[in-house]
Formats: structure tokens, sequence, C-alpha cells
């Protein structure tokens, strides 16, 4: 008995009889009804009464027919479900961040990306960069979106977009009225990072930007969030960089000015041999989303004054 009999049952019960069905399925009637016999005799029961008129089901044929209408609607949902998970339609991704996403490009890209894929689950972990990506390689995350191009063995690492850098200042100081501020202003400033993702990477950058300056750079790392870090900076105690999260939002005593020339990667971290469809359409839309993206962060970099 194979799956295409049982449809030539429902087709033969619904049409009443066996002329009918074999002209809607451009079939031979002789070969419909060779095949429902083999059916019947397999089942060791009759399914239809055979008429002059045409067929009709016996007692045994509607509740056989009843049953394997359901049997056959199940197969047919999940034929469309495992189609739909094949292009991306349904099914699950696991994405991994290092810093809210309250108002940045993952922000707009997951919330498109719901929009158009309502069917799929999206489930997110906050955590640094490191430990991300050990669940990546471990398989228990499908992608991480992180600061920079990190070391990432048997993973593929793409730089996906990038966002202006702002400095965020004590209202206090005197280089809080520029319009804009570079690397040779801020020499002589004290900073203070969070040891929390992304501070590891704004101290990194810090360093490697003033010391080309000829100066000792001074980077406090402070065990605190972000929200903090930028109270304390409004208290005094130094300065700091932020990206365009950051910098939509205001803080007590704190000036934000965009950075001249300076910008941070930001990428993706999956494994290639990752068959995920829903996490290869999200890499896609990621990659559309990124060629708008720049254009509009150089027009909020280019701001008077980013925040009042």
């Amino acid at each position: 008995m194979e799956l295409k009999d049982l449809r030539l049952i429902v087709s033969v019960a619904e049409a009443h009889s066996f002329v009918r069905a074999a002209t809607q399925m451009g079939l031979d009637r002789s070969a419909i009804s060779r095949r429902i016999r083999a059916v019947e005799e397999a089942l060791g029961v009759s399914l239809f009464q055979r008429l002059r008129t045409g067929v009709c089901l016996t007692d045994a044929g509607r509740q056989f027919l009843g049953d394997l209408r359901q049997v056959l609607d199940q197969l047919d949902e999940a034929v469309r479900a495992a189609a739909a998970a094949g292009t991306g339609k349904l099914g699950r991704v696991r994405i991994g961040i290092v810093a809210s996403i309250a108002s940045s490009f993952v922000n707009e890209l997951l919330r498109n990306w719901l929009n158009a894929h309502p069917e799929v689950a999206l489930d997110i972990y906050e955590g640094d960069a490191r430990r991300h990506i050990a669940a990546i390689i471990g398989r228990a995350l499908d992608v991480a979106f992180v600061l920079g191009a990190p070391e990432a063995p048997t993973c593929d690492v793409e730089t996906i977009w990038t966002e202006p850098l702002f400095v965020a200042l004590p209202r206090s100081s005197c280089l809080s009225a520029h319009h804009e501020i570079g690397w040779a202003e801020l020499v002589s400033e004290r900073f203070i990072v969070s040891q929390a993702d992304p501070g590891p990477d704004f101290h990194d950058y810090i360093i490697r930007h003033l010391s080309t300056a000829g100066v000792r750079p001074s980077v406090e790392r402070l065990a605190v969030g972000r929200d903090t870090l930028l109270a304390l900076v409004g208290l005094g105690r130094g300065a700091t960089l932020i990206g365009s999260a950051a910098a939509s939002v205001s803080y007590p005593g704190v000036s934000v000015l965009p950075m001249r020339d300076a910008a941070m990667p930001f990428s993706a971290v999956w494994l290639a041999d990752n068959d995920n469809p829903a996490l290869r359409c999200l890499l896609s839309a990621a990659r559309v989303q990124a060629r708008t993206w720049s254009e509009r962060c150089a027009l909020l970099s280019r701001r008077p004054d980013p925040l009042p």
C-alpha cells in the first residue's frame, strides 16, 4: 500500500465514481480500479460498493476514509512546515549580544525580522563575546553579534556594520562646548570604562589611539554597568567612549560629542556548518540592512549637538 493509493481512495470517494476520479486526475480508470482493489485485498475489507451509476463507501470505507483524511492532513501540514523551515519561515534562532539593544542596529534588525518572520522564534542571550563564542562552538547559540572582529577558531566571523563613536564628557568640561572632537583634544583627559563588554574593547581602542599621539593614556576600569558609568561621567569622574545606542539617551551632567573619523566595527560570529535556514535568512537580512545603516550613522555623527 503506497501513499498515492491512499490519495486515490479519497479522490474516488469524493467523486463517487472511478470514471470521474480518473478524468480529474488524468489517469486510466482501470488502473485506479486495480489499485483500489489491491488496497481492499491488503486490508481484507471492501471500501467501496460498486454500482451501475458509480460507487459509494461501505461502512468500513466511511470509517477508514475519516481516519485517512486526518492522517493525510497531518502529512500535508508536516510537508508545509518542513518546506517553511527550509526557507527560514519557521524555526528558531538563538542569538548572543554583548550589550543592550534598546537602540541599535541589532534592535532594528530583530524588529524588522520579527515583522517579516512572525513564525520564527528568537532566543536572545546577553553576555561577553568570549562566552558567546564558546556557546557557538558548543552549538548552544546560532550566532552572536559582537564588537570588533574577534579571534574565533572554527567559526565564521564577518564584519556586518560599523557605528560612529561618541565621547561622553562631564558637562563642566571645557570640551563640552565643541560640536565634535578628535583624539588630539583628548590627550589630557582621564577615561573610565566598564570591566564588562564592551568596556575592554573601548579600553584597547583608547590606548591604541592615544598612544600614537605620544602620551600615556589614563584609563580606569570600573566594575559597573553602562548607566552607572555614565552617571560617574556626569559626576566628573572622567570621560568615556560610547556607541550610537548610548548616545541616544540623555544622562544628567553629561555632554555627548561625536568623534571625528572614529568608528567601531561590529561582527557576526557563527559556525560555517550550521545549516539552520532561519539563521542564513537572518544573516542575509543583516547584510541588507547594513547597506543603509552606515549612511544613517554618518548623518547622526554630523549632528551639531547629539545631546543637549
